[in-house]
This record gives C-alpha cells, sequence and structure tokens, in this order.
C-alpha cells in the first residue's frame, strides 16, 4: 500500500487527496470514525514520507498493523 499510496500516488496528488484515497480504499469497515481515523493515519504516512522517504512510511504502517493485529487477538 505503501509504494502505491505514497510512492506513486502522493507526489502527483498531494498528502491530503492521497490520504483521503487511502482512507476510502480501507471502506471495508464502514462509513465510520474508523474511515476518519484511517484519514489522519494516511497524514501521518505521507508525512513520513515526505520527511524521511517511503521505506519509514512502510515501517509505520507494518507496525500499525502488527499493532491492531495484536490488540485485536487480545482482547
Amino acid at each position: 500500500e505503501e509504494a502505491f499510496f505514497r510512492g506513486a500516488l502522493q507526489p502527483r496528488f498531494g498528502i491530503v487527496l492521497t490520504s483521503a484515497l487511502f482512507a476510502l480504499v480501507h471502506t471495508q469497515y464502514g462509513f465510520s470514525f474508523v474511515i476518519l481515523g484511517l484519514f489522519g493515519i494516511g497524514m501521518l504516512l505521507g508525512y513520513e514520507r515526505m520527511r524521511f522517504g517511503t521505506v519509514t512510511a512502510m515501517v509505520t504502517h507494518a507496525a500499525y498493523n502488527a499493532l491492531s493485529v495484536l490488540l485485536s487477538s487480545v482482547g
């Protein structure tokens, strides 16, 4: 996802539009406050990509996904 959204789309469309598209791709969770949270995460990842590069955004995204899986399996 990071290579596509931050690597390919963000340079063309900017952080805000790319973050909105990132959130919309995750609508399998329904239109709720979760989507707003994903928009915020997209903004953070976009900033990271701009400041530190795509690999940093990839590592952050992977850590976020791993933490989400861990927390959902615990309780």
